[in-house]
């Protein structure tokens, strides 16, 4: 009997999963290192504002999805390995047959070669395990930094603000500035700026730990009883990479989601398609009910509409619609105290936006005016 292979109990383990019942009965197994808990990784960057502890996030156990959803799910075991000819996951405490195997093994954070790290490193937040390490060591009577101008630091910049005064560290040029213009960052900025938090730009050269944190920024040192890190992320690809599945960012998959090797597919946070990989919730649904499709012998490409992210900061709100391969010219359509409305255009024609503050509001009908973020598949390359 056919059985589907899933690595990962992340958000699109279980959201693959999900999909694949509503199609079909036949058997399922996820594999993670982890206990398998169910939630929403973006409700990490929100629990201090709203005075949660990390085990709130949790919406269902494992064992409750594993009945729910009448599959197998093997909690706090590692893959070491994939053998592609005979069709086996191989775990640290067993081996797996598969007639189709996803990877959903999502992304782990950054650690830039530029920067010298000595000794302890700072917190990173990516699994709900992390957050709770961290609830253990944040002290938020003592100083505390976070380093990134990114979405993540971004939003939990936002969120630490809630209960503590801190310094935001990043060498960006402005907040967001992968996804907004200039003047929607430094209209974000200057609102964070407002809720308590010091902004510190520049080069970060150097995170050393004895005893406190110590933080090198263009050549000056700032000291810290807490440091937490967001730099972004990087697909997790290892097992994929031994198994002989083509890499480059992430794993190498096409319109279908599938890989280079035979019944082998990847999604999510680890995905590559089109040399792209998106890490954000959006995608992740809609490949979802693509590949559960394919999987059970409907092909169906994966389509994406326009997307628009909200940054979690409803205190300072912001939100785009960017297109993964960005093309294009910022327009400034208004600029005011309280708040911006860009859009991006190429040529004539607008293909993103970017609106903060009172013009937050108008990003569900701008999201309708925008063309869809890959175009329609060509069924001759199928």
């Amino acid at each position: 009997m056919s059985r589907i292979v899933i690595i990962g109990t992340g958000l699109s383990g279980y959201l693959l999963a999900k999909e694949i019942r509503v199609l079909s009965d036949c058997p399922i197994t996820l594999i993670t290192k982890n206990q398998g808990d169910y939630y929403t990784k973006p409700g990490l960057s929100h629990l201090i504002r709203q005075n949660k502890q990390p085990e709130n996030l949790v919406m269902k156990t494992a064992e409750a999805m594993a009945e729910d959803l009448r599959l197998d799910i093997l909690i706090e075991d590692e893959v070491v390995d994939i053998d592609i000819q005979s069709m086996k996951v191989i775990c640290r405490n067993q081996s797996i047959q598969y007639t189709q195997l996803v990877f959903a093994v999502g992304a782990e954070p950054k650690f830039p070669q530029n920067i010298n790290y000595q000794g302890k490193r700072p917190l990173v937040v990516n699994h709900l395990e992390d957050w709770k390490a961290l609830g253990q060591s944040l002290d938020l009577k003592g100083t505390v930094a976070i380093m990134g101008g990114g979405l993540v630091g971004s939003e939990f910049a936002h969120d630490v603000s809630g209960a503590q005064s801190l310094d935001w560290i990043f060498s960006e040029p402005w907040p967001l500035s992968r996804f907004v213009p200039y003047h929607v960052g430094h209209w974000f900025k200057v609102n964070m700026e407002s809720l308590g938090i010091r902004v510190i730009q520049g080069s970060i050269d150097g995170v050393s730990y004895d005893d406190r944190y110590q933080v090198q920024v263009l050549g000056r040192s700032y000291l810290y009883d807490t440091v937490f890190q967001a730099f972004g992320l990087s697909p997790v690809t290892n097992i994929a990479k031994k198994a002989g599945v083509e890499c480059h960012s992430g794993i190498c998959v096409d319109r279908f989601l599938r890989t280079n090797q035979p019944n082998v597919f990847a999604m999510g946070d680890c995905a590559e398609m089109d040399q792209v990989v998106l890490q954000y919730v959006a995608p992740i649904r809609i490949q979802a009910k693509a590949l559960a499709s394919t999987l059970c012998g409907r092909p169906q490409p994966v389509n994406y509409p326009a997307m628009t992210c909200v940054v979690k900061a409803p205190l300072a709100p912001v939100a785009f619609c960017v297109p993964p391969n960005r093309k294009g010219v910022w327009e400034i359509q208004a600029c005011k105290g309280s708040g911006v409305k860009a859009v991006l255009k190429d040529g004539q024609f607008m293909i993103g936006f970017a609106v903060c503050g009172s013009y937050a509001k108008e990003r569900m009908v701008l999201s309708k005016m925008m063309p869809d973020f890959l175009p329609p598949f060509d069924e001759s390359k199928r």
